[in-house]
């Protein structure tokens, strides 16, 4: 550090305030990763498996329209598939 150019490792880089004598504590806060999404590719295919269900049609209106809701509501894979349906 004797050449008179700042390193990475001097302290007044990392915390402008230690030549001050003033405390300088911050928490940064690591950003989470965004959750994994359905591809509309896939939500076709989950549209199309419900359509051409040949038992329990009665309940493909009910399927149909709970797999919408998901949709538009923007509910991420691990709570749809933690969905229960009584």
């Amino acid at each position: 550090m004797g050449s008179g150019v700042p390193s990475l490792l001097d302290n007044s880089l990392i915390n402008p305030n230690s030549n001050l004598g003033i405390p300088f504590d911050v928490n940064v806060k690591v950003p989470r990763t965004l959750p994994t999404y359905v591809e509309s590719s896939d939500q076709d295919k989950l549209y199309a498996a419900v359509r051409g269900k040949e038992k329990h049609k009665k309940s493909i209106f009910r399927d149909l329209t709970l797999l919408r809701t998901a949709d538009n509501t923007g509910m991420c894979r691990s709570e749809r598939a933690n969905l229960r349906v009584v």
